[in-house]
């Protein structure tokens, strides 16, 4: 929270407006141009917060890495909001403050990098074939309605999924799945067999991303 209040007393002017828009100042060491941050407080209104952050506890520490600046910023209170793509910090038991302009994120130590607009978690970075991803967003099932009575048979689910990318050394994401066939569709044909028999011999399962990012990290060595 120290670390907090220091953000907001050294770099952050207040804007009284309808939502209570946040810009900060610059913060280039010399005062010159550089990052900024934007953000919107907000209330909660009654949000259910588990289903909507990623961690279960706002104590995480993080650096957080500025667009167009070298600058950094640490924070002890952060989450990550999967619904809007941003991190936030709690201002209190109702409010939070999102950041904007943000490029890049450690936190727990794990990294996750914004990618046209859309934060990732970086699990593998691949020198020769790009980077490997997970996406955390939250999906919604819609309530199951009887046909006839309209009467809600299950209520509306709301919870956290991920999907995994492959951004490639030219910047395009490609998506894939925990099995087989999708990942081995992500290699080199002609190094297929030895990725396979690795994966065999290492009693390695493409279902498992733990194995799955020792699998690439192997393909990155032949």
């Amino acid at each position: 929270m120290r670390n907090l209040m220091v953000l907001f007393t050294c770099f952050i002017t207040l804007h009284s407006v309808s939502q209570s828009f946040v810009r900060s100042s610059s913060l280039s060491e010399g005062g010159g141009g550089g990052g900024t941050i934007s953000a919107f407080i907000s209330p909660t209104n009654g949000v259910d917060m588990s289903k909507i952050y990623l961690f279960d506890s706002w104590s995480n520490n993080a650096i957080l890495t500025l667009i167009g600046s070298k600058n950094s910023i640490e924070l002890d209170n952060i989450n990550f909001n999967t619904s809007e793509s941003k991190f936030a910090t709690k201002m209190s038991n109702d409010s939070v403050f999102t950041f904007y302009n943000l490029k890049k994120v450690s936190i727990n130590n794990k990294t996750y990098i914004n990618y046209n607009d859309t934060f990732f978690l970086e699990l593998v970075s691949l020198e020769k074939h790009g980077d490997v991803l997970q996406e955390f967003y939250l999906k919604e099932e819609k309530a199951k309605v009887h046909a006839t009575t309209n009467t809600i048979l299950e209520p509306k689910k709301v919870f956290i999924d991920s999907k995994f990318y492959l951004k490639s050394l030219n910047n395009e994401l490609i998506e894939f799945k925990l099995n087989k066939k999708s990942i081995l569709n992500l290699i080199d044909e002609s190094k297929r067999t030895k990725v396979n028999t690795y994966v065999k011999d290492n009693r390695l399962k493409y279902n498992n991303i733990v194995d799955v990012k020792k699998v690439f990290t192997f393909y990155n060595t032949i």
